[in-house]
């Protein structure tokens, strides 16, 4: 998660990762010991119910992760062909003092399947739990809601009937909408970052290579984004390799596609070999537009 610092105005100061402090870890410690203890009560109690499983990883997932990590110089050792949690725990804390430990942490996480409720008892992987479901927040979650009204039935003897068809069409409505919820917040996000760009154009930023092929992508270490480097026209012998440390100014956005171009300024390779772009007369001004001047769609 990030953190947006704002003026007054509403405007974005700067963004930062979401440290999560000592008093929110032991919430989180209680919130997951509430939510195992209702899922092993509505399983006893229940042939239904509201349950949040995630899936195992996928093997091609987890080894596109450890093949970045190795390329990136990080001793992870041996990948096994089953991954458990512990595993996983290893890595993060293998990345946590990287200096990409950011996208490190964010491209792991990616390479597991999301969670997902159903209305039979799975395990949770993310959690090394045999079973779970969301109880804590009944008043902005609708699945938390369903197994409260689950347990007050079978605990209180409630005479309202529950079907397990209902209860399996409330799991998949849930799971649909969550996805939707999640995508809207971070496509927000990303237009609020966006703007920022727009309104501070002369500004050098920090990155890294986060993808040397075609199109060639940056990562912002100050706005935690990607985005798209179009290359000077001539860069010498010089050829970008993932983990390629740069400096790069904005150069315009996409804003039907909510995607971000930079122009490279200077690149510093991982044995320490630096190359600056001299910026010719009019590079990269001649290549900006305005901010809601979009290309034509196809």
């Amino acid at each position: 998660e990030v953190k947006f610092n704002l003026s007054e105005s509403g405007d974005i100061l700067s963004v930062q990762p979401h440290k999560t402090g000592l008093s929110e870890r032991i919430i989180e410690i209680f919130m997951i010991e509430a939510n195992e203890a209702a899922a092993e009560t509505l399983s006893s109690c229940s042939s239904v119910g509201i349950f949040r499983n995630h899936p195992e990883p996928e093997y091609k997932k987890v080894r596109q992760w450890a093949k970045s990590a190795n390329f990136l110089g990080l001793d992870i050792g041996a990948l096994p062909k089953k991954a458990s949690n512990k595993t996983f725990q290893r890595w993060f804390d293998i990345v946590e003092d990287h200096r990409l430990s950011y996208q490190l942490k964010s491209s792991l996480v990616r390479s597991m399947q999301k969670a997902l409720y159903e209305g039979v008892k799975g395990s949770h992987f993310g959690l090394a739990s045999s079973g779970y479901t969301h109880f804590t927040s009944p008043i902005r979650r609708y699945p938390d809601l369903y197994v409260h009204r689950l347990l007050k039935k079978h605990l209180f003897n409630n005479s309202e009937v529950v079907r397990l068809d209902r209860t399996e069409a409330a799991a998949r409505r849930s799971s649909s909408t969550e996805r939707a919820a999640d995508d809207a917040e971070r496509d927000v996000q990303h237009f609020k970052k966006l703007i920022f760009l727009s309104k501070t154009p002369e500004k050098e930023y920090s990155a890294f290579v986060s993808n040397a092929g075609e199109p060639a992508m940056v990562f912002l270490f100050d706005l935690l984004m990607q985005g798209i480097l179009e290359l000077p026209p001539k860069f010498g012998d010089r050829t970008l390799k993932l983990g390629d440390e740069v400096k790069v100014i904005w150069l315009r956005n996409d804003m039907d596609r909510l995607d971000a171009y930079f122009s490279l300024l200077h690149a510093v390779d991982g044995s320490g070999s630096s190359t600056r772009i001299k910026r010719r007369k009019g590079y990269p001004r001649y290549r900006r537009e305005k901010l809601f001047k979009t290309r034509k769609r196809r």
